[in-house]
């Protein structure tokens, strides 16, 4: 296996051999090393074996080795707006994966590597016992420009046959074929969902890419970054049951006994004393093993909710403002979220055509406020959740970074953060030519800000917040 993958180095033309003497004086060989994994399939059975080989980036020079490193990646709003526009239009989803993406684009840069321990000795640079390196002509893993040269080469391709970048996200490419809809395209470094009206517009892309790139083509999407997605007629469906079920398992929760809310109700978590003066045992601080797990759960929920979990999103929220110094409390309460998560572990998002046209692709927004909810600093914590074709596409929950001085005022910084939210997700509709036929509505509880909102009042205890009134309005 390692053999086959060095050769395919070779073949891919990724470097030359050249002599060690020859390195100009400032020039700095890195470092490099052989990783072993296993790919994995949507079951969790390994799929096959790999080698992989790594460049030490972390000893690049920055302005020698290496410029700027930022790519982006399609937001998981995007795809879960995407997912539900194939819902309501019944279209198609295609899934492909690029075959060691990071090993095609050229460097710019004048880069040289070490060989790393156990090279085949039958291939070039095998058995030169230290007198070799690798002057690389393209980029490789671990590079810190690697993904920024992928990113840049993929999008100029995409762009050259006929798609449009959008501006809301850099990673969706949108394509208009006329009286058949409209194409997308989502990219996640190498794995890119290809959505259409018709099969033979997704299997025509495949081919012409598939000409540009190395490409896998894995059919009808069907599990991507952790998420595992289900097709219908009318209906889409995305969840994380083997995440979840991976995570009770590493865990040892496999088989605990489920609850039924993510938290207790009434649950508030404090944080832990400075001085650790605390007699009660729940908030004696963890031990350093302890206090590792507890930030291991806290990272996988964080992930959880990003992708199609808004169901935990606040008491997550909750046990990320304990990371630094966890208690046993915080760590039983990130416990009984894992308890909920076992039975729970099949829940996740659907999308469906909406029975009526009017209301196809109609975004509707919620937002709402939790007044002096944050222990010691009297803060309070803002959330909302944006719906699209009878699911959730986008959500948040977020102290607010300012001490709310009434309900109202709470109530409003959460409307804020929702207004923007939604600015956003319309411009993204309008790109992929989802016009909103009218106003998007946000509900909202409370009337002294539906009050403020709808009147052009302000007093004593309103105006230090009058700019995000006029926003809103």
């Amino acid at each position: 296996m390692t053999l086959e993958e060095c050769q395919a180095i070779i073949d891919n033309g990724t470097f030359d051999v050249v002599a060690r003497r020859d390195l100009p004086r400032d020039a700095k060989s890195l470092r490099s090393m052989l990783i072993y994994k296993r790919k994995m399939d949507s079951e969790g059975n390994v799929e096959r074996y790999k080698a992989r080989l790594v460049v030490k980036g972390c000893s690049q020079r920055k302005g020698l080795d290496y410029d700027e490193v930022f790519a982006p990646v399609a937001h998981h709003a995007t795809i879960r707006v995407v997912l539900s526009t194939a819902a309501a239009r019944g279209l198609k989803v295609g899934q492909m994966d690029v075959a060691s993406a990071f090993l095609i684009p050229e460097v710019e840069e004048l880069l040289f590597m070490e060989l790393p321990r156990g090279w085949p000795s039958d291939l070039p640079g095998g058995d030169s016992n230290g007198t070799l390196v690798a002057r690389l002509n393209k980029s490789i893993y671990g590079l810190r420009q690697a993904s920024r040269r992928w990113a840049e080469r993929l999008s100029s391709w995409i762009v050259s046959v006929g798609f449009t970048r959008s501006l809301s996200d850099p990673c969706l490419y949108v394509r208009d074929l006329g009286e058949h809809g409209q194409f997308y395209v989502t990219v996640w470094v190498d794995d890119l969902l290809i959505v259409g009206s018709r099969e033979v517009d997704i299997v025509a892309f495949k081919r012409l890419i598939s000409a540009e790139f190395p490409m896998k083509d894995l059919g009808r999407a069907h599990f991507c970054l952790g998420m595992r997605f289900c097709f219908g007629d009318g209906w889409v469906t995305m969840d994380q049951e083997r995440y979840v079920g991976e995570l009770l398992e590493r865990h040892g929760l496999a088989t605990c006994h489920s609850v039924l809310t993510p938290l207790a109700p009434g649950t508030e978590l404090r944080p832990a004393d400075k001085d650790g003066s605390s007699d009660a045992e729940c908030d004696q601080l963890l031990p350093a093993d302890k206090a590792l797990q507890f930030r291991e759960v806290v990272g996988a929920l964080l992930y959880l909710v990003t992708c199609t979990r808004p169901d935990i999103a606040m008491a997550v929220n909750q046990l990320s403002r304990h990371m630094a110094t966890p208690t046993r409390a915080h760590l039983a309460a990130s416990k009984h979220v894992l308890r909920y998560l076992r039975g729970t572990a099949s829940m996740g998002l659907r999308f469906e055509r909406a029975a009526r046209s009017e209301q196809r692709d109609e975004l509707v927004g919620f937002a709402d406020a939790s007044w002096m909810s944050v222990a010691l600093t009297s803060r309070s914590v803002s959330g909302y959740v944006f719906t699209l074709n009878g699911a959730a596409i986008s959500w948040r929950c977020k102290v607010q970074s300012t001490i709310a001085t009434s309900t109202a005022e709470a109530e409003f910084d959460a409307l804020c953060c929702a207004t923007r939210e939604s600015m956003y997700l319309r411009g993204l509709l309008q790109e992929m030519c989802l016009q909103q036929r009218q106003p998007t509505t946000i509900f909202e509880d409370n009337q002294p800000c539906i009050a403020l909102v709808q009147n052009p009042m302000t007093s004593h205890r309103t105006r230090h917040v009058a700019l995000r009134f006029n926003f809103v309005r």
